[in-house]
């Protein structure tokens, strides 16, 4: 019997408005308390820095959205300051398989 393939989920988000101050603060909020390490100078009216904070919550909430526990996900970040996320899928009897969740690219329009 193969083991069952892990899906790799990729996403381009696309804002087509202006976020507000309030938004901006529940992102940063919840980054500070939910991600190790978060260390970006609070600048709401930044584009560029909304734009990381929305690039860092991506892969959290697509975990939650999936109703994955979390302790079987482990949060990465890469030298270049990508973040992403490994999941070792349940295969009985084969080696582990990873669940990669990359966020790509968010653009304003």
């Amino acid at each position: 019997m193969a083991p069952r393939e892990c899906p790799i989920l990729v996403w381009m988000l696309y804002l087509n408005r202006e976020y507000s101050k309030a938004e901006y603060d529940a992102c940063f909020t919840c980054l500070q308390s939910c991600v190790p390490g978060f260390n970006i100078p609070y600048a709401p009216r930044e584009a560029d820095s909304f734009r990381y904070c929305i690039t860092q919550l991506l892969p959290l909430l697509m975990m939650r959205h999936r109703r994955i526990p979390r302790a079987k996900w482990r949060d990465n970040v890469t030298s270049n300051g990508k973040h992403w996320i490994e999941q070792v899928c349940d295969t009985k009897g084969s080696a582990p398989h990873f669940l990669r969740i990359i966020s790509t690219r968010i653009t304003s329009t």
